[in-house]
């Protein structure tokens, strides 16, 4: 009797202890599963920057948004010009035409303002500047750039390519768009993108600065031979 009664306990503990270690198995998969959807909160990328996994330079924190951060314009810009290399490689000042994919130069004029300067960016014309702020992406979190609507509602588009990639290093190029028909002027350290980011279900198998090496290889391996 008593050891009927002890076997009964043993199988009861048993079956509440593998009760409760699916019930956390599947919470693990729950949290793993949510993270892949929902972006990263102002309180995880506050313990992110200070864990040192995200890394993001000359930022506030007021910077620090509900579920992004935002990122202030440095001084310096790139606008069109207008030359265009002819048939012999030559520089000459015309309206260039671009080519999308036929790997044609497109040529730029590098400004660079003081801060309290401002850039002019003229009705319907495309700029391209440098965030202030250096990132650097872990593996295994991707981010993406949005334009401010404080912003936009002004007519200025604040484009990027979209992603930043896992493992990017460096300052992020922004696309300024003047879609008025007016100048927009804009100073060094306004607020005019903000940068979302999301966890990935796993770490990257080929983060950005891996490509960018091998990209880097290769290029070195083709002036050599």
């Amino acid at each position: 009797m008593t050891i009927s009664y002890f076997n009964t306990m043993c199988i009861v503990i048993a079956i509440s202890c593998i009760t409760l270690y699916l019930r956390w198995i599947n919470k693990r998969i729950n949290r793993v599963e949510d993270k892949q959807f929902n972006a990263i909160c102002d309180k995880t990328l506050r313990k992110l920057i200070s864990k040192g996994k995200i890394v993001i330079t000359n930022i506030n924190d007021e910077d620090i948004q509900p579920a992004s951060i935002d990122i202030r314009i440095s001084n310096d810009f790139l606008r069109m010009s207008n030359l265009k290399t002819n048939i012999e490689g030559e520089d000459i000042d015309i309206e260039q035409d671009i080519y999308i994919g036929k790997g044609k130069p497109v040529h730029y004029e590098s400004y660079s303002v003081s801060n309290n300067e401002w850039f002019c960016i003229n009705p319907g014309e495309f700029v391209l500047a440098s965030a202030r702020s250096y990132l650097k992406m872990p593996s295994d979190i991707v981010a993406f750039i949005e334009g401010k609507y404080s912003v936009g509602r002004q007519g200025l588009l604040v484009q990027n390519t979209g992603i930043v990639n896992p493992g990017y290093e460096g300052k992020i190029t922004l696309e300024l768009v003047n879609i008025t028909k007016s100048k927009i002027y804009i100073k060094p350290g306004q607020n005019v993108a903000q940068i979302i980011f999301f966890y990935l279900d796993d770490n990257a198998s080929n983060p950005y600065h891996k490509i960018k090496t091998e990209n880097e290889e290769k290029k070195e391996e083709k002036l050599d031979e």
